[in-house]
């Protein structure tokens, strides 16, 4: 029985919720024009400061575009204590070497290529007419001419217009150098100039050879101070592997790898202010870079495309004034849902019969005196719609008086006690008048007023007995009466449920 009540207890009316959570429709709407005031304010307030942030990065930024690179370098280390910028700028240059090597592996050709199945164009000049004496001037000569820049812009449109000229350059070398690391055979003697020239996937060998050769004889005109002639003799396309470039990119990759463990080692030990300034100068080395290494229309536009607008200064979002609305609706509906559920309140006349398992003979409604926050979260009008048929209070006080009647009448008796646990004395005045009105039927009815401290001595003297409840009583009161009815063999014949409008 009592596992039962204690079940009983956990229901929750869902039609009553509604209706009343509609009559506080007045304190919902005031609650949710709250929310919405403070989610905008909320909102308006953080849009307000990025906005300020904003502008304050536009000016700095204005700012730093006035100063040279070295000043506003210095304006960023000017921010962090002299002891703490020898760490910056271990970070600054070993970040920007890191940047460095990256951009090399990124962009040089030669990097680009498959050092273990590397494609080579072999062209070997011989000069002929010379005296020995001046062969290794001439022969100098000629190789400076190669890795010249004018030889280069004589090669580059076979090789890669959008390409630097030194990494054109790094492509021409010259077999009798100990830094070359191809394994081919190449001819000999004081007089010949063998040249590789490493090929990118897609340059055409032939064309190559022809556009340097003839590069080669123009240059010849300039030389002839010192009677010679030169000519091609021999050209050849091989595959080889190419262990220098191989060697080389590996070891710029772990040295890169080395660097980038050294500054996160340095890192641990710096405060976020150094890192921050690190970063910072970084950044403003690259930009200054970018712009040196750009074409000076290119510049002038980016300059223009990079002027900061101008923003409107944040307003009050009507967006989140809807959703502080709806979430201020929400919010209430849940509060006051878990409110109904924990108040141990007898919330409806379902809650009456399921508390009391008696059946209910009377559903008394009765006008609420209803005042300040009390006045805000009711709605008599909607109280009379939700009963209708029912707000007539004396039409109800007949039919619950009938009921008594017929009751009593079936059961042979005329004595009838109440318990009046109403805890209301507007409900309590209402079960007078329901007792009254029975007395006027020749029925002996007892109201024992404030029964939820009823001494239990006096459960001896009744036989029959009527639960009044309201809105007001604790759902605890009606289940400990019930256990005390039980124990003194007094029967609950039925119930009587009151409340305010």
């Amino acid at each position: 029985m009592k596992s039962q009540i204690l079940e009983r207890k956990m229901e929750l009316d869902l039609k009553e919720l509604f209706w009343r959570l509609l009559k506080q429709y007045k304190a919902i709407l005031l609650f949710s024009l709250i929310m919405a005031v403070l989610l905008c304010l909320a909102q308006h307030f953080m849009a307000v400061k990025a906005y300020n942030a904003a502008m304050e990065a536009d000016k700095e930024k204005a700012e730093q575009v006035e100063l040279s690179l070295d000043e506003q370098i210095d304006s960023v280390l000017k921010k962090i204590p002299e002891s703490e910028r020898t760490g910056v700028e271990y970070l600054v240059h070993g970040q920007e070497w890191i940047n460095a090597q990256k951009k090399y592996l990124d962009e040089s050709l030669l990097m680009g290529t498959d050092p273990t199945n590397q494609r080579v164009l072999v062209l070997t000049y011989a000069i002929e007419g010379a005296e020995e004496k001046d062969l290794p001037s001439l022969i100098s000569n000629y190789k400076n001419y190669l890795i010249s820049n004018k030889n280069v812009e004589a090669v580059k449109p076979l090789i890669s217009e959008e390409a630097e000229d030194k990494y054109i350059a790094e492509l021409i070398q010259f077999a009798d150098e100990d830094k070359v690391g191809f394994e081919i055979d190449t001819m000999s003697g004081s007089n010949v100039i063998n040249t590789l020239i490493v090929l990118p996937y897609d340059t055409d060998a032939g064309k190559l050879a022809d556009a340097v050769t003839a590069s080669v004889k123009d240059y010849s005109k300039s030389q002839q101070h010192i009677q010679h002639t030169v000519r091609l003799s021999y050209s050849e396309e091989e595959t080889c592997y190419d262990k220098f470039t191989g060697g080389r990119m590996r070891e710029i990759m772990v040295n890169i790898n080395n660097m980038e463990k050294a500054l996160t080692e340095a890192k641990k030990s710096m405060s976020d202010e150094q890192k921050a300034a690190a970063e910072s100068i970084v950044a403003i080395k690259d930009n200054a870079s970018k712009l040196e290494d750009a074409d000076p229309a290119e510049t002038e536009q980016g300059t223009a495309d990079d002027e900061p607008e101008v923003k409107a200064k944040p307003g009050f979002s009507k967006k989140y004034a809807l959703a502080g609305f709806v979430l201020g609706a929400m919010l209430y509906a849940l509060a006051f849902t878990a409110l109904m559920m924990l108040r141990d309140r007898v919330n409806s006349a379902v809650d009456t019969v399921n508390y009391t398992g008696a059946r209910l003979l009377g559903e008394v409604y009765h006008p609420g005196d209803h005042k300040g926050i009390q006045k805000l979260m009711n709605s008599e009008a909607i109280g009379r719609i939700q009963h209708k048929g029912k707000s007539d209070t004396e039409a109800q006080i007949r039919k619950t008086v009938s009921a008594f009647e017929a009751l009593c009448e079936h059961k042979d008796i005329r004595d009838l006690t109440v318990l009046d646990l109403t805890a209301s004395d507007s409900a309590a005045r209402t079960v007078n008048e329901v007792a009254q009105s029975a007395e006027n039927k020749d029925l002996r009815i007892t109201v024992l007023g404030n029964a939820a401290e009823i001494e239990e001595k006096s459960l001896n003297e009744i036989d029959n007995a009527v639960i009044a409840v309201s809105d007001r009583t604790k759902a605890s009161d009606v289940f400990r009466m019930m256990e005390m009815l039980g124990a003194y063999d007094v029967k609950g014949i039925g119930s009587v449920y009151t409340a305010a409008l």
